[in-house]
């Protein structure tokens, strides 16, 4: 097949490959700095307790709705403590790690909310470093009524009330925003204070909420996992419930979980509306197939306190998907990563396959190796917004959609994806993950534990299910989807190694990338070599199954180690691609794009399966010309620590950074406000939105 190659090669731009290893040397300890004051300190050296303190003035900003500027980093104070005892005063100076201000007035008497920032594993009552040490500097600020202390893992809040002349401590379940007093705080049960949560702030909370339910229920990191998850859909279905009219239920008094009374009676209405998730209930549960009729949420009082309380102040309902998603896959237990060579994809490498492969309503979706959803939850997103352009267009105001007209936008992406979304994974866990992971992101779909590779063969109960069901769908519609070759698209990133062989002699029979005879062009018929080979490794095999999954004229795309792209003993599955397929793209990705899980150098093969008269035709020599588009990325945002980079200029200095703007609603007198959040951040370092942009100028026939 002759070809004209597009190249599309980062290095021919900007800095050479020597100046970007020393930009990169230069910068893989250090992070961004939210609080700097000028360019001097905008990057700062990265340590975990840096990383908790960054993570907090994020959420002073877009959480508590603190202006920038109204913040300061590392604030120093004067303490005076007077002794009760003998009521001798001694002084000493201190820095405040975060200090958030009424105005830019930036003096200590102007200080309306301290934060103290621990070390990871710092305890709570650590007598230099814990809790103990917010009290002593709320005493000192006069205008200082509420603080906050984490240790990353832990988020304590405190009250300052003053009895007498000398100040007394209470734990609290949160804080004021900026312009919100504490009468609006006393009433949680019908408090709605935060309507949208970032990507960031609900990951943080959701690992807190994670990491403590292992650390203090004493369960695994995969059981604790679970757990979670049983609290986060009774959060989401109790705020459908209010939605209605109903009373809510998932709520946490300000002082409710510090006592025993407190922490019983939280229990009782969780344990009552999880109930009502597992369709006991006369509002219909969307979640019930997610978990057992017995199935009860598992966790001690105080834990359960805890946790409820830390999710009681989000609105989840509301938040982007987008957000929901990506806190939703961290907290995929990282111990698994690796097992049976499963690596999950990064969400940046995601979107650039999605993207270019641009699914439309029509498309029926698969990805036959689905691990945790993100290519499946990243398809939908991605046609869920072309039914929202569709149907924005019937909006009385398109830039304020009605509850109504989001509820039919709703429904109509839950039925396509009903109906257009499948995946198959052989880890039960994970196929469970991969519907909840759509159940987050407004979707659902048809998720089937199965191995691909031995379909449709396979002891599973799915496998059976699986054929029943699209039996079924092809007398009903004539359109027998799940079978091999009744899908448009398949996207996947298939488990690979050569440690992990293929080696079923049954299934490999299905394969002709299996036999001898394809992989070796002088193999001889009738010699003492069988015509199967005994192993393959699983990514070989996954090539030519998601050729057969797709109809004539189908797409793939598929990551795969970039050694089967250029290794000559791998020719002949080159050959047998070229003869099956025509290749449109190919994206050669850094050995970064996996690390730290492992060092693997991948690459991206998009593909699309040739027709019967195509073949026909090239049997008779026609040999039609065609594009293939190539890529190479040298960096994807990350080193190969995984730390975060940088754009920076052609000389190796830092780049200038770039300006958003976030909108939130706070809270000012009593009334809901939007509230506008200008963040100053550096451009991440990676190059892929750069190809997709050099895709599409190719696809509207323009050269790159």
């Amino acid at each position: 097949m002759a070809a004209d190659v597009e190249v599309v090669d980062s290095l021919l731009e900007g800095a050479s490959a020597e100046e970007s290893e020393v930009a990169e040397a230069a910068e893989e300890e250090l992070v961004y700095n939210f609080l700097h004051n000028g360019k001097a300190d905008r990057m700062v050296k990265r340590t975990p307790k840096e990383e908790i303190l960054q993570a907090a003035a994020r959420s002073m900003a877009t959480e508590y709705g603190f202006d920038l500027s109204h913040l300061a980093r590392a604030f120093p104070i004067k303490l005076t403590v007077v002794s009760q005892v003998d009521g001798k005063s001694k002084t000493r100076r201190v820095r405040l790690d975060i200090a958030a201000f009424e105005g830019q007035r930036h003096s200590q008497e102007y200080i309306v909310r301290a934060g103290v920032v621990a070390p990871p594993g710092t305890k709570p009552d650590d007598e230099k470093r814990g809790i103990s040490a917010l009290d002593e500097i709320l005493g000192a600020l006069p205008a200082c009524e509420f603080g906050f202390w984490t240790n990353g893992t832990e988020l304590s809040f405190r009250r300052k009330v003053m009895v007498g002349s000398f100040p007394e401590y209470e734990d609290i379940g949160d804080m004021p925003a900026a312009g919100e007093s504490l009468q609006s705080l006393l009433n949680q049960k019908s408090r709605r204070r935060l309507v949208v949560v970032t990507s960031e702030t609900l990951a943080q909370t959701f690992r807190r909420c994670h990491d403590y339910i292992h650390g203090n229920q004493g369960l695994k990191k995969s059981e604790a996992f679970w757990v979670f998850l049983r609290l986060i859909f009774c959060k989401m279905y109790d705020e459908q419930r209010e939605a209605i009219g109903r009373e809510r239920k998932f709520w946490v008094g300000l002082t409710e979980r510090f006592t025993t009374d407190g922490q019983k009676a939280i229990k009782a209405r969780l344990d009552k509306l999880f109930d009502e998730v597992k369709g006991n209930a006369s509002v219909p549960s969307p979640y019930t197939q997610y978990f057992r009729p017995n199935e009860e949420i598992g966790l001690e009082e105080p834990v359960l306190a805890y946790v409820a309380g830390e999710l009681s102040r989000y609105d989840l309902l509301n938040s982007k998907e987008d957000a929901k998603g990506a806190a939703y896959e961290e907290l995929i237990d990282r111990k698994s990563k690796g097992e049976r060579g499963q690596f999950f994809t990064p969400r940046n490498v995601i979107r650039l396959v999605v993207e270019m492969l641009d699914p439309e309503e029509d498309d029926y979706i698969l990805d036959p190796a689905c691990g945790t959803g993100g290519f499946l939850v990243m398809a939908f997103r991605h046609v869920r917004a072309k039914i929202e352009s569709r149907l924005r267009e019937k909006w009385t105001n398109p830039d304020r959609p009605t509850a109504s007209e989001l509820e039919v936008l709703r429904a109509e992406a839950q039925s396509w994806a009903a109906q257009h979304i499948y995946g198959f994974e052989f880890d039960p866990d994970l196929a469970k993950a991969t519907r909840m992971n759509l159940a987050l992101n407004g979707g659902n779909g048809q998720i089937y534990c199965l191995d691909s590779l031995k379909f449709p063969e396979g002891q599973t109960v799915d496998v059976e299910r699986l054929v029943r069901e699209s039996r079924a769908r092809y007398a009903e519609s004539g359109q027998s989807i799940g079978a091999l070759g009744t899908f448009t698209l398949c996207l996947t990133n298939p488990p690979f190694g050569s440690r992990i062989p293929f080696t079923d002699r049954a299934a490999l029979q299905q394969f002709q990338l299996s036999r001898n005879e394809v992989a070796d062009p002088g193999f001889v018929y009738g010699s003492q070599r069988s015509m199967l080979k005994k192993s393959l490794p699983p990514e070989v095999l996954f090539i030519e199954r998601c050729v057969q999954w797709v109809r004539e004229g189908g797409r793939v795309g598929i990551v795969l180690p970039d050694g089967i792209l250029g290794n000559p003993k791998d020719a002949y599955i080159r050959r047998w691609v070229l003869d099956h397929c025509d290749v449109l793209a190919s994206v050669d990705l850094p050995v970064e794009t996996f690390l730290p899980q492992v060092g693997v150098q991948p690459s991206l093969l998009f593909l699309r399966k040739k027709t019967k008269l195509e073949l026909d035709a090239e049997a008779m020599g026609a040999r039609p010309d065609g594009q293939v588009f190539m890529a190479i990325v040298d960096r994807v945002g990350k080193d190969r620590r995984g730390n975060v980079i940088y754009k920076r200029n052609p000389d190796g200095t830092e780049a200038p950074p770039k300006t958003r703007v976030e909108m939130h609603v706070a809270v000012r007198d009593g009334r809901e406000v939007p509230v506008e959040i200008r963040i100053e951040e550096p451009e991440v370092d990676d190059e892929l939105p750069e190809v997709l942009a050099a895709w599409r100028r190719l696809k509207d026939g323009e050269r790159v």
